[in-house]
Order: C-alpha cells, then structure tokens, then sequence
C-alpha cells in the first residue's frame, strides 16, 4: 500500500491505513457501533494482533467465546487465533478504536525498536494470560492522540505529515511499552467484569490515618459505619477527616465507602442467591429502592439486570 489514506466509506468508520510509513502496522479503525452493523470489513482477523481500545461510552465484545464488558480506557488485546466480535449491548456515544499490526519476522524496524527491544518486547505481549487490561490514566486517552495524529498524517502535506509521523510514531512506541509492561492486567473473569464496569479507586500513597480509615470501611461493609465513627476511630474532627480524606483520595469518605459497597454487592449478586433486598439491608443502605438507584448510577444497569446477565455470561 502506497503511503497513508483515510477511508470515510461508512458514517460510523473512519480508517487510517498506515501503509509504508510504519513498518508491520496496518491500521487504525475508529469504530461507532450501530444497529445492524457489523465490524468493518478487513483482513484476516487471525493473522492480525489487535488492540482494542474503548474511548467513550461502553460495550460489550467477544474474544472467541468469553464475553468482555468494555468501558472507557480499558483495552481488549487479541492474538492472531482469536477471533474479536461485537456482542449483543453498547451503550449511547459509544467509540471504539481498533489497531492492527504484525510482528516482524525476524530483523526489521519496528517504531525505532533494536532488534533485542524488539524480541523482548514482543515475548512479554505474547505472555499475556487475559485480554482485559484496566483504565489508562491521563486527561485524554493515549489511543486518542494517536488516532488525531494519524489522521493530520493522512490528510496533511508540507511538512505536517513529517511532524505527524514522528509525534504518533513516539506515541505508538509508549502504547506498545505500556502493554508490554503487563500492568493492570485482568485475569480473573469476575474481577475483569467488576472492574470494567466500576471507576477505579484511586491508588494508594496515603498517610497512615487515611490508610486506616479506608481499611476500616473494607472491613465493615455490613456493619453500617458512619462517617462520625471514622472520624472518631482515627481521631480527629469530622470536618477535618472529610477535608483530608478529599485531599489524599479525590473522593468524599461516603462517596469512597459506596463504591466499596457496589463492589461487595457485584459479587454478591454474582456468586450468590441473597435477594436484592437482603443485600441492600446487609450493605447499609436505607432501601432496595435506594440501593437500586445507586447501583444503576454507579454500574449502569440495575442490580437484577447485572445478575440476570453476569450469570449468563460468566
């Protein structure tokens, strides 16, 4: 393929093909899912490694047989051999984008990659033992940079296409390492639901006193804490303990304890049959009605929907 262009053919596909200007990639899709359509059609899939990225809304996928939920910031990685097809829901203003590449066989550039670089990197993707890999951090997602650039790459002239290259070059390059470095991988097939369908907590590095708070909402979700008896057991002022717990985690104390106990009743409502109501009851909240409400804020669908279809699917 001669350089790079841009096929608009479908209202909900944009496609840059990379051509010749990166050795051993083929393609990025930028992808709405419609009713009644299907994936854009393309080479062979089992020839192909894919990177599949959600940017905005959520859906679901396959990877052969096992059912993924995919949510902003979580990637879906496929090896030739598997096979990639969208499943049955996806939510409104949904985007997808799709990369496809090879690897090389043998000596050959690969973005600036040695040789040695190269091969290693490349071992570490193929040791992957799940798809899933958790939300990437940042304002706007890497995946989003990278199909902006391609696309100025497809349309520019001048020397814009050479700026083009080497800024989206460097931004695949940090892709590539950031899934080779294997964090936030999913193996789990609970736990890949869960945390697809829940906002990350915020990671840990926190003082001593907000690391007891927390570890006391984890071990009393059933018993009803209040943020007065938090407050309390750490030992300062409750105004004091919401301004600081706020400042460490980013949360409220009560928004952080009501995502611990979403989470609790995802696996409950999964690998139990505790009614809804008793669930509600045990995780402290005034209602099943309450409970509803926030559970279907907070996961989008509410909690008989999840177990009707986590026990389909899981």
């Amino acid at each position: 393929m001669d350089g790079t262009r841009l096929d608009e053919a479908a209202s909900n596909v944009k496609t840059v093909f990379y051509g010749d200007r990166f050795s051993h990639i083929s393609r990025l899709i930028s992808y709405i899912p419609e009713e009644g359509k299907e994936l854009p059609p393309g080479d062979d899939p089992f020839s192909f490694f894919t990177i599949c990225f959600c940017a905005a809304g959520w859906q679901t996928w396959y990877v052969d047989d096992h059912y993924f939920y995919l949510s902003p910031g979580h990637f879906l990685y496929i090896k030739p051999g598997e096979f990639l097809s969208l499943a049955d829901k996806w939510g409104p203003k949904s985007l997808v984008y799709l990369l496809q590449f090879k690897l090389p066989k043998g000596p050959g550039d690969f973005l600036g990659f040695t040789e040695e670089e190269r091969k290693g990197m490349f071992f570490l993707l193929n040791e992957f033992r799940s798809p899933l890999i958790r939300p990437e951090e940042g304002k706007e997602y890497l995946m989003d940079r990278i199909f902006k650039g391609s696309l100025e790459l497809a349309r520019g002239g001048g020397e814009v296409p050479v700026l083009s290259y080497i800024r989206v070059r460097n931004e695949l390059r940090e892709l590539f390492l950031l899934l080779a470095e294997g964090k936030n991988v999913l193996t789990n097939a609970l736990d890949c639901l869960i945390d697809s369908l829940l906002p990350l907590l915020p990671p840990g590095g926190y003082t001593p006193l907000v690391k007891k708070a927390i570890k006391n909402m984890n071990g009393n979700l059933y018993d009803g804490l209040t943020l007065v008896s938090l407050a309390e057991d750490v030992n300062i002022s409750m105004s004091r303990f919401k301004a600081l717990f706020k400042e460490e985690t980013g949360l409220t104390p009560l928004d952080y304890y009501t995502r611990l106990s979403i989470r609790k009743s995802l696996e409950l409502l999964h690998d139990s049959q505790v009614s809804i109501k008793s669930i509600a009851s045990g995780l402290g909240f005034s209602s099943p009605r309450y409970f509803t409400s926030v559970f279907k804020k907070t996961v989008g669908m509410t909690p008989e929907e999840f177990r009707n279809w986590s026990g389909r699917y899981l």
